[in-house]
């Protein structure tokens, strides 16, 4: 398995954005959810009580994949 991370580029996001975030890369990536392993990463959002999270200039979209489809993603 291998951790591959890209770069978010907004300042916010909701705090509900997991099921969201999951179908819209399940929909790129559709053998993402039957690969054993397979995952996508928690995002890491700042603390708050808004509906809306900040992102950090730091924080990346993280995929566990098998290493033979790292070129895929």
């Amino acid at each position: 398995m291998i951790d591959i991370a890209f770069a978010i580029e907004c300042e916010g996001l909701s705090r509900e954005h997991r099921r969201a975030l999951a179908a819209a890369l399940e929909t790129a990536l559709p053998w993402l959810a039957s690969l054993p392993g397979a995952a996508i990463h928690r995002l890491n959002l700042a603390s708050g009580d808004g509906r809306q999270a900040l992102l950090s200039r730091h924080t990346r979209l993280t995929l566990r994949v098998p290493r033979e489809r790292a070129a895929d993603v």
